[in-house]
């Protein structure tokens, strides 16, 4: 935490520093393509991981529209009474 963030942000005072130093390795691609830096996105997770989070995340819309249909059809019903239509 610099001295300047302490003074711009006074409620954020550390309880407890640690130093910590993160090593990271160089690329081997000197100038790398735009399709390469957009997969690189993709890169801290293998294929199988990419494909269960998307499955997962299709299965919870699933589950919520269908544990919400109900309160969804009300509303809409509530809104068309409401409206005289």
């Amino acid at each position: 935490m610099t001295a300047q963030r302490l003074q711009r942000v006074p409620f954020t005072v550390p309880m407890h520093m640690q130093l910590i130093e993160l090593f990271v390795p160089q690329t081997l691609i000197q100038d790398p393509s735009l399709i390469a830096m957009m997969g690189a996105v993709f890169r801290p997770f293998e294929i199988s991981v990419w494909i269960l989070i998307c499955i997962l995340a299709i299965l919870v819309g699933i589950l919520d529209m269908w544990l919400n249909s109900r309160n969804w059809r009300e509303k809409v019903d509530a809104a068309r009474k409401k409206g005289g239509a």
